[in-house]
Protein backbone atom coordinates (compact mmCIF):
# COMPACT_ATOMS: atom_id res chain seq x y z
CA UNK A 1 0.00 0.00 0.00
CA UNK A 2 1.56 3.35 -1.03
CA UNK A 3 1.77 6.39 1.22
CA UNK A 4 -0.74 8.16 -1.02
CA UNK A 5 -3.24 5.31 -0.76
CA UNK A 6 -2.85 5.11 3.01
CA UNK A 7 -3.45 8.83 3.41
CA UNK A 8 -6.44 8.70 1.05
CA UNK A 9 -7.88 5.75 3.02
CA UNK A 10 -7.54 7.66 6.28
CA UNK A 11 -9.16 10.78 4.84
CA UNK A 12 -11.94 8.74 3.19
CA UNK A 13 -12.82 7.03 6.47
CA UNK A 14 -12.74 10.29 8.42
CA UNK A 15 -14.93 11.97 5.80
CA UNK A 16 -17.40 9.09 5.93
CA UNK A 17 -17.58 9.30 9.72
CA UNK A 18 -18.08 13.06 9.57
CA UNK A 19 -20.86 12.63 7.03
CA UNK A 20 -22.64 9.94 9.11
CA UNK A 21 -22.25 12.07 12.22
CA UNK A 22 -24.33 14.84 10.68
CA UNK A 23 -26.79 12.78 8.62
CA UNK A 24 -30.30 12.16 9.89
CA UNK A 25 -31.50 8.56 10.02
CA UNK A 26 -33.90 7.69 7.21
CA UNK A 27 -36.55 5.02 6.70
CA UNK A 28 -37.21 2.38 4.09
CA UNK A 29 -40.82 2.00 3.00
CA UNK A 30 -42.74 -1.19 2.25
CA UNK A 31 -46.27 -1.78 1.03
CA UNK A 32 -48.39 -4.18 3.10
CA UNK A 33 -51.77 -3.85 1.36
CA UNK A 34 -53.29 -1.49 -1.19
CA UNK A 35 -56.85 -0.65 -2.18
CA UNK A 36 -57.88 -2.45 -5.36
CA UNK A 37 -55.40 -5.30 -4.98
CA UNK A 38 -56.61 -8.86 -4.25
CA UNK A 39 -57.51 -9.45 -0.60
CA UNK A 40 -56.06 -12.84 0.48
CA UNK A 41 -58.60 -15.30 1.85
CA UNK A 42 -61.44 -13.75 -0.16
CA UNK A 43 -62.59 -13.57 -3.77
CA UNK A 44 -62.69 -9.79 -3.37
CA UNK A 45 -60.15 -6.96 -3.36
CA UNK A 46 -59.18 -4.50 -0.66
CA UNK A 47 -61.29 -1.41 -0.13
CA UNK A 48 -60.35 1.30 2.33
CA UNK A 49 -57.95 0.47 5.17
CA UNK A 50 -58.84 2.07 8.50
CA UNK A 51 -56.50 1.14 11.36
CA UNK A 52 -53.31 -0.78 12.14
CA UNK A 53 -51.50 -2.53 14.99
CA UNK A 54 -47.95 -3.92 15.21
CA UNK A 55 -46.24 -6.26 17.66
CA UNK A 56 -42.62 -6.69 18.74
CA UNK A 57 -42.12 -9.43 16.14
CA UNK A 58 -42.93 -6.96 13.37
CA UNK A 59 -46.30 -8.50 12.49
CA UNK A 60 -48.83 -5.95 11.23
CA UNK A 61 -52.56 -6.31 11.82
CA UNK A 62 -55.03 -4.08 10.01
CA UNK A 63 -58.70 -3.66 9.22
CA UNK A 64 -60.02 -2.95 5.74
CA UNK A 65 -63.30 -2.88 3.93
CA UNK A 66 -63.64 -4.89 0.71
CA UNK A 67 -64.36 -3.49 -2.73
CA UNK A 68 -67.81 -5.10 -2.75
CA UNK A 69 -68.75 -2.46 -0.18
CA UNK A 70 -69.54 -2.01 3.51
CA UNK A 71 -70.22 -4.02 5.63
CA UNK A 72 -67.89 -6.43 3.80
CA UNK A 73 -64.68 -6.12 5.80
CA UNK A 74 -61.95 -8.11 7.48
CA UNK A 75 -58.85 -8.25 9.64
CA UNK A 76 -55.54 -9.35 8.11
CA UNK A 77 -52.06 -9.99 9.49
CA UNK A 78 -48.83 -9.41 7.60
CA UNK A 79 -45.94 -11.65 8.66
CA UNK A 80 -42.67 -10.95 6.86
CA UNK A 81 -44.52 -9.82 3.75
CA UNK A 82 -47.06 -12.67 3.74
CA UNK A 83 -50.71 -11.65 4.22
CA UNK A 84 -53.32 -13.86 5.91
CA UNK A 85 -57.01 -13.21 6.53
CA UNK A 86 -57.86 -13.80 10.19
CA UNK A 87 -61.50 -12.67 10.56
CA UNK A 88 -64.16 -11.22 8.29
CA UNK A 89 -67.76 -10.06 8.27
CA UNK A 90 -70.14 -12.99 7.94
CA UNK A 91 -67.95 -15.37 9.96
CA UNK A 92 -69.58 -17.13 12.89
CA UNK A 93 -69.21 -15.16 16.13
CA UNK A 94 -68.22 -17.66 18.84
CA UNK A 95 -70.57 -18.21 21.79
CA UNK A 96 -73.18 -15.71 20.60
CA UNK A 97 -74.73 -17.85 17.87
CA UNK A 98 -74.65 -14.97 15.36
CA UNK A 99 -72.23 -13.68 12.74
CA UNK A 100 -69.89 -10.71 12.60
CA UNK A 101 -71.58 -7.71 10.99
CA UNK A 102 -68.44 -5.65 10.39
CA UNK A 103 -64.89 -5.33 11.68
CA UNK A 104 -64.83 -2.06 13.64
CA UNK A 105 -62.60 0.21 15.73
CA UNK A 106 -58.88 -0.23 16.28
CA UNK A 107 -57.42 -3.76 15.98
CA UNK A 108 -54.90 -5.07 18.52
CA UNK A 109 -52.28 -7.80 18.09
CA UNK A 110 -50.62 -9.75 20.89
CA UNK A 111 -47.16 -11.26 21.16
CA UNK A 112 -48.33 -14.51 19.54
CA UNK A 113 -49.66 -12.72 16.48
CA UNK A 114 -53.34 -13.21 17.37
CA UNK A 115 -55.65 -10.31 16.53
CA UNK A 116 -58.39 -8.85 18.71
CA UNK A 117 -61.19 -6.82 17.11
CA UNK A 118 -64.49 -5.20 18.02
CA UNK A 119 -67.45 -6.53 16.06
CA UNK A 120 -71.21 -5.95 16.12
CA UNK A 121 -73.11 -9.24 15.79
CA UNK A 122 -76.10 -10.13 13.65
CA UNK A 123 -78.62 -12.71 14.80
CA UNK A 124 -76.95 -13.72 18.04
CA UNK A 125 -77.71 -13.67 21.74
CA UNK A 126 -75.42 -10.64 22.21
CA UNK A 127 -75.33 -7.53 20.01
CA UNK A 128 -71.56 -6.97 20.13
CA UNK A 129 -68.27 -8.12 21.58
CA UNK A 130 -64.49 -8.24 21.42
CA UNK A 131 -63.11 -11.30 19.66
CA UNK A 132 -59.66 -12.80 19.12
CA UNK A 133 -58.59 -15.13 16.37
CA UNK A 134 -56.50 -18.15 17.34
CA UNK A 135 -55.15 -19.23 13.99
CA UNK A 136 -58.27 -20.97 12.72
CA UNK A 137 -60.84 -20.53 15.47
CA UNK A 138 -62.04 -17.40 17.24
CA UNK A 139 -62.60 -16.74 20.94
CA UNK A 140 -64.99 -14.26 22.55
CA UNK A 141 -62.93 -12.14 24.94
CA UNK A 142 -66.04 -10.19 25.93
CA UNK A 143 -69.73 -10.22 25.06
CA UNK A 144 -72.15 -7.45 25.93
CA UNK A 145 -74.47 -8.85 28.59
CA UNK A 146 -71.79 -10.91 30.33
CA UNK A 147 -71.78 -11.05 34.12
CA UNK A 148 -69.86 -8.25 35.82
CA UNK A 149 -67.19 -9.19 38.38
CA UNK A 150 -68.79 -10.59 41.59
CA UNK A 151 -67.62 -7.61 43.64
CA UNK A 152 -69.76 -5.36 41.41
CA UNK A 153 -72.62 -7.68 40.43
CA UNK A 154 -75.10 -7.21 37.60
CA UNK A 155 -74.29 -7.45 33.92
CA UNK A 156 -71.99 -5.57 31.56
CA UNK A 157 -74.26 -3.64 29.21
CA UNK A 158 -71.40 -2.72 26.89
CA UNK A 159 -72.16 -0.37 24.00
CA UNK A 160 -70.16 0.22 20.82
CA UNK A 161 -68.95 3.57 22.16
CA UNK A 162 -67.72 1.81 25.31
CA UNK A 163 -65.61 -0.65 23.34
CA UNK A 164 -64.04 1.79 20.90
CA UNK A 165 -61.23 1.71 21.68
CA UNK A 166 -60.38 -1.19 23.98
CA UNK A 167 -56.89 -2.06 25.21
CA UNK A 168 -55.23 -5.43 24.61
CA UNK A 169 -51.69 -6.10 25.79
CA UNK A 170 -48.99 -8.34 24.25
CA UNK A 171 -49.66 -10.92 26.98
CA UNK A 172 -53.39 -11.08 26.19
CA UNK A 173 -54.90 -8.86 28.89
CA UNK A 174 -58.05 -6.94 27.89
CA UNK A 175 -59.04 -3.58 29.39
CA UNK A 176 -62.38 -2.03 28.46
CA UNK A 177 -65.09 0.25 29.76
CA UNK A 178 -68.72 -0.75 30.21
CA UNK A 179 -71.97 0.38 31.74
CA UNK A 180 -73.36 -1.99 34.38
CA UNK A 181 -76.99 -3.00 34.80
CA UNK A 182 -78.09 -4.11 38.27
CA UNK A 183 -74.70 -3.74 39.94
CA UNK A 184 -73.23 -1.70 42.77
CA UNK A 185 -71.70 0.78 40.27
CA UNK A 186 -73.27 2.28 37.18
CA UNK A 187 -70.17 1.77 35.04
CA UNK A 188 -66.46 1.18 35.22
CA UNK A 189 -63.21 0.04 33.70
CA UNK A 190 -62.87 -3.72 33.68
CA UNK A 191 -59.97 -6.07 33.13
CA UNK A 192 -59.99 -9.59 31.69
CA UNK A 193 -56.76 -11.47 32.33
CA UNK A 194 -55.26 -13.93 29.85
CA UNK A 195 -57.05 -16.75 31.64
CA UNK A 196 -60.48 -15.14 31.29
CA UNK A 197 -60.98 -13.84 34.86
CA UNK A 198 -62.81 -10.49 35.07
CA UNK A 199 -61.97 -7.85 37.69
CA UNK A 200 -62.74 -4.15 38.04
CA UNK A 201 -59.90 -1.69 37.39
CA UNK A 202 -61.80 1.45 38.43
CA UNK A 203 -65.47 2.22 39.10
CA UNK A 204 -67.68 5.28 38.83
CA UNK A 205 -67.91 6.68 42.35
CA UNK A 206 -64.46 5.43 43.30
CA UNK A 207 -61.81 7.83 44.58
CA UNK A 208 -59.61 9.44 41.91
CA UNK A 209 -55.98 9.14 43.07
CA UNK A 210 -54.09 12.42 43.32
CA UNK A 211 -57.23 14.58 43.28
CA UNK A 212 -58.44 15.20 46.84
CA UNK A 213 -62.19 14.76 47.21
CA UNK A 214 -62.73 13.76 43.58
CA UNK A 215 -64.42 10.59 42.39
CA UNK A 216 -64.55 9.03 38.96
CA UNK A 217 -67.66 9.99 36.95
CA UNK A 218 -66.89 8.41 33.54
CA UNK A 219 -64.03 6.75 31.66
CA UNK A 220 -62.68 6.98 28.12
CA UNK A 221 -59.82 5.61 26.03
CA UNK A 222 -58.30 2.78 28.09
CA UNK A 223 -54.74 1.65 27.29
CA UNK A 224 -52.25 -0.94 28.54
CA UNK A 225 -48.47 -1.01 28.37
CA UNK A 226 -46.28 -4.07 27.80
CA UNK A 227 -46.44 -4.82 31.55
CA UNK A 228 -50.27 -4.74 31.59
CA UNK A 229 -50.33 -1.42 33.47
CA UNK A 230 -53.38 0.75 32.72
CA UNK A 231 -53.80 4.29 31.44
CA UNK A 232 -57.11 6.05 30.81
CA UNK A 233 -58.90 9.38 30.67
CA UNK A 234 -61.66 10.15 33.16
CA UNK A 235 -64.30 12.72 34.02
CA UNK A 236 -64.37 13.65 37.70
CA UNK A 237 -66.99 14.68 40.25
CA UNK A 238 -66.73 16.33 43.66
CA UNK A 239 -63.87 18.66 42.72
CA UNK A 240 -63.20 21.82 40.75
CA UNK A 241 -61.04 19.60 38.51
CA UNK A 242 -63.39 17.92 36.06
CA UNK A 243 -61.07 15.88 33.83
CA UNK A 244 -57.83 13.98 34.15
CA UNK A 245 -55.35 11.52 32.66
CA UNK A 246 -54.52 8.60 34.95
CA UNK A 247 -51.92 5.87 34.53
CA UNK A 248 -49.75 3.38 36.32
CA UNK A 249 -46.23 3.98 35.03
CA UNK A 250 -44.54 1.71 37.57
CA UNK A 251 -45.45 3.09 40.99
CA UNK A 252 -49.20 2.58 41.12
CA UNK A 253 -52.17 4.36 39.57
CA UNK A 254 -51.95 8.14 39.73
CA UNK A 255 -52.94 11.38 37.99
CA UNK A 256 -50.48 12.20 35.21
CA UNK A 257 -52.15 15.44 34.06
CA UNK A 258 -55.28 17.28 35.15
CA UNK A 259 -57.59 19.89 33.65
CA UNK A 260 -56.29 23.31 34.64
CA UNK A 261 -52.64 22.25 34.67
CA UNK A 262 -50.29 24.38 32.59
CA UNK A 263 -49.88 22.88 29.12
CA UNK A 264 -46.15 23.37 28.35
CA UNK A 265 -45.17 24.74 24.97
CA UNK A 266 -48.59 26.27 24.26
CA UNK A 267 -47.90 29.90 25.10
CA UNK A 268 -49.57 29.99 28.49
CA UNK A 269 -52.45 27.59 27.82
CA UNK A 270 -53.86 25.03 30.22
CA UNK A 271 -55.25 21.54 29.71
CA UNK A 272 -59.02 21.16 29.40
CA UNK A 273 -59.40 17.62 28.06
CA UNK A 274 -57.38 14.47 27.33
CA UNK A 275 -57.68 11.82 24.62
CA UNK A 276 -56.10 8.57 23.46
CA UNK A 277 -53.31 7.82 25.92
CA UNK A 278 -50.63 5.32 24.85
CA UNK A 279 -48.33 3.78 27.48
CA UNK A 280 -44.77 2.53 27.13
CA UNK A 281 -41.41 2.72 28.86
CA UNK A 282 -42.91 4.11 32.06
CA UNK A 283 -44.43 7.08 30.24
CA UNK A 284 -47.74 8.07 28.67
CA UNK A 285 -48.20 9.85 25.33
CA UNK A 286 -51.54 11.57 24.83
CA UNK A 287 -53.53 14.13 22.89
CA UNK A 288 -54.84 17.12 24.78
CA UNK A 289 -57.23 20.00 24.24
CA UNK A 290 -55.80 23.31 25.46
CA UNK A 291 -57.43 26.62 26.32
CA UNK A 292 -56.15 30.13 26.93
CA UNK A 293 -52.89 29.88 25.01
CA UNK A 294 -51.43 30.27 21.55
CA UNK A 295 -52.32 26.67 20.69
CA UNK A 296 -55.59 24.79 21.15
CA UNK A 297 -54.06 21.32 21.33
CA UNK A 298 -51.15 19.02 20.76
CA UNK A 299 -49.34 15.79 21.56
CA UNK A 300 -47.69 15.50 24.99
CA UNK A 301 -45.59 13.01 26.94
CA UNK A 302 -46.02 12.47 30.70
CA UNK A 303 -43.19 10.84 32.66
CA UNK A 304 -43.13 12.54 36.05
CA UNK A 305 -43.46 15.88 34.30
CA UNK A 306 -45.31 16.72 31.10
CA UNK A 307 -43.27 17.48 27.97
CA UNK A 308 -44.69 18.91 24.72
CA UNK A 309 -44.08 16.59 21.79
CA UNK A 310 -45.75 18.73 19.12
CA UNK A 311 -48.26 21.55 19.50
CA UNK A 312 -50.55 23.30 17.09
CA UNK A 313 -49.00 26.09 14.99
CA UNK A 314 -45.39 25.11 15.66
CA UNK A 315 -43.04 24.52 12.72
CA UNK A 316 -42.57 20.84 11.91
CA UNK A 317 -38.89 20.06 11.18
CA UNK A 318 -37.98 18.87 7.71
CA UNK A 319 -41.12 20.28 6.09
CA UNK A 320 -39.88 23.53 4.55
CA UNK A 321 -41.40 25.66 7.29
CA UNK A 322 -44.82 23.98 7.46
CA UNK A 323 -46.76 24.27 10.70
CA UNK A 324 -48.80 21.62 12.46
CA UNK A 325 -52.54 22.14 11.95
CA UNK A 326 -53.99 18.76 12.94
CA UNK A 327 -53.11 15.43 14.52
CA UNK A 328 -54.87 12.81 12.42
CA UNK A 329 -54.99 9.80 14.74
CA UNK A 330 -54.06 8.60 18.25
CA UNK A 331 -50.34 8.71 19.06
CA UNK A 332 -48.19 5.59 19.47
CA UNK A 333 -45.35 5.02 21.93
CA UNK A 334 -42.59 2.43 22.18
CA UNK A 335 -40.61 1.02 25.11
CA UNK A 336 -38.01 3.79 24.78
CA UNK A 337 -40.66 6.52 25.12
CA UNK A 338 -40.39 7.53 21.47
CA UNK A 339 -43.72 8.94 20.28
CA UNK A 340 -45.13 8.66 16.75
CA UNK A 341 -48.16 10.36 15.24
CA UNK A 342 -49.51 11.50 11.90
CA UNK A 343 -50.35 15.12 11.22
CA UNK A 344 -51.69 17.57 8.68
CA UNK A 345 -49.49 20.57 7.84
CA UNK A 346 -49.86 23.97 6.22
CA UNK A 347 -47.63 26.70 4.82
CA UNK A 348 -44.53 24.76 3.80
CA UNK A 349 -43.26 22.24 1.30
CA UNK A 350 -45.23 19.38 2.91
CA UNK A 351 -48.93 18.96 3.64
CA UNK A 352 -48.68 15.98 5.98
CA UNK A 353 -46.52 13.26 7.39
CA UNK A 354 -45.72 10.76 10.11
CA UNK A 355 -43.45 12.18 12.81
CA UNK A 356 -41.34 10.63 15.57
CA UNK A 357 -40.30 12.37 18.78
CA UNK A 358 -37.12 11.09 20.44
CA UNK A 359 -37.12 11.89 24.19
CA UNK A 360 -33.37 11.39 24.65
CA UNK A 361 -32.68 14.31 22.30
CA UNK A 362 -36.12 16.03 22.54
CA UNK A 363 -36.02 16.14 18.73
CA UNK A 364 -39.04 15.79 16.46
CA UNK A 365 -38.34 14.47 12.97
CA UNK A 366 -40.38 13.24 10.00
CA UNK A 367 -40.32 9.53 9.24
CA UNK A 368 -42.51 9.83 6.13
CA UNK A 369 -43.84 12.86 4.25
CA UNK A 370 -46.35 13.43 1.50
CA UNK A 371 -44.72 12.99 -1.88
CA UNK A 372 -42.62 10.03 -0.73
CA UNK A 373 -42.78 7.00 -3.02
CA UNK A 374 -43.19 3.44 -1.77
CA UNK A 375 -41.32 0.84 -3.86
CA UNK A 376 -43.71 -0.92 -6.21
CA UNK A 377 -46.43 1.74 -5.82
CA UNK A 378 -46.91 4.14 -8.73
CA UNK A 379 -48.55 7.01 -6.85
CA UNK A 380 -46.86 9.01 -4.05
CA UNK A 381 -48.12 9.21 -0.49
CA UNK A 382 -50.48 12.13 0.09
CA UNK A 383 -52.02 12.01 3.58
CA UNK A 384 -51.71 9.87 6.69
CA UNK A 385 -53.93 8.20 9.28
CA UNK A 386 -53.52 5.66 12.04
CA UNK A 387 -49.95 4.84 13.20
CA UNK A 388 -48.55 1.95 15.29
CA UNK A 389 -45.08 1.19 16.67
CA UNK A 390 -43.28 -2.14 16.33
CA UNK A 391 -39.82 -3.21 17.50
CA UNK A 392 -36.66 -1.34 16.59
CA UNK A 393 -38.48 1.87 15.77
CA UNK A 394 -40.48 0.37 12.88
CA UNK A 395 -43.82 2.03 12.12
CA UNK A 396 -46.97 0.71 10.50
CA UNK A 397 -49.35 3.33 9.15
CA UNK A 398 -52.42 3.92 7.02
CA UNK A 399 -52.04 6.43 4.20
CA UNK A 400 -53.89 7.75 1.20
CA UNK A 401 -52.07 8.03 -2.11
CA UNK A 402 -52.16 10.95 -4.48
CA UNK A 403 -54.45 8.92 -6.77
CA UNK A 404 -57.01 8.46 -3.95
CA UNK A 405 -56.29 4.85 -3.01
CA UNK A 406 -55.62 3.96 0.61
CA UNK A 407 -53.16 1.40 1.87
CA UNK A 408 -51.16 0.02 4.77
CA UNK A 409 -47.40 0.58 4.81
CA UNK A 410 -44.37 -0.03 7.02
CA UNK A 411 -41.49 2.40 7.59
CA UNK A 412 -38.31 0.80 8.96
CA UNK A 413 -35.38 2.87 10.23
CA UNK A 414 -32.15 2.62 8.24
CA UNK A 415 -29.18 1.80 10.49
CA UNK A 416 -26.48 4.46 10.46
CA UNK A 417 -23.27 5.05 12.40
CA UNK A 418 -24.37 6.97 15.50
CA UNK A 419 -23.48 10.63 15.61
CA UNK A 420 -20.24 11.29 17.51
CA UNK A 421 -19.62 14.37 19.66
CA UNK A 422 -16.79 16.60 18.35
CA UNK A 423 -14.27 15.52 21.03
CA UNK A 424 -14.87 11.81 20.38
CA UNK A 425 -14.61 12.36 16.64
CA UNK A 426 -11.34 14.26 17.09
CA UNK A 427 -9.86 11.47 19.21
CA UNK A 428 -10.92 8.87 16.64
CA UNK A 429 -9.30 10.83 13.80
CA UNK A 430 -6.10 11.22 15.83
CA UNK A 431 -5.97 7.46 16.40
CA UNK A 432 -6.48 6.88 12.68
CA UNK A 433 -3.67 9.31 11.83
CA UNK A 434 -1.23 7.63 14.25
CA UNK A 435 -2.15 4.19 12.91
CA UNK A 436 -1.63 5.35 9.33
CA UNK A 437 1.77 6.87 10.21
CA UNK A 438 2.90 3.66 11.94
CA UNK A 439 1.81 1.62 8.93
CA UNK A 440 3.78 3.84 6.56
CA UNK A 441 6.95 3.60 8.69
CA UNK A 442 6.65 -0.18 8.85
CA UNK A 443 6.14 -0.59 5.09
CA UNK A 444 9.04 1.78 4.32
CA UNK A 445 11.33 -0.15 6.72
CA UNK A 446 10.63 -3.42 4.88
CA UNK A 447 11.09 -1.78 1.49
CA UNK A 448 7.44 -1.88 0.54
Amino acid sequence: MSKTLAVLAAFSLSAALAQDASAAAGYTLRKVALEGEPAPGTSDSFGEASAVAMNAAGQVAFLSTLSSGVPASGAWVDTNGSLALRMQSGDAAPTSGGTYSIMAGFPRIDGSGFVAVLAPISGGTSPRGVFRDQGGSDVALLLSGAAAPPAVGGTLSTGLADLQPFAYSPSGVLLFRSAVTGGSASSGLFRRDAGGVLTSQALVGGAAPGVPGATFAAFTHPALDAFDRPAFCASLAGSTINRGLFADTGSGLGAQALAGDVAPGTGGGSFSDFLYPASGGGAVAFLAVVGGGAATGGVFLAHGTVTPVAVENEVAPGTGGATLVSVNAPPAIDGFRSVAFSAGLAGGSSNGGVFVYHPATTLLAPAVLDGDLVPGVSSPLASFGHVAFGAGGALAFVAELDDGRTGVFVATPVAVIPALPPLALGVLLLVLAVASYAYLRRTRHFGA
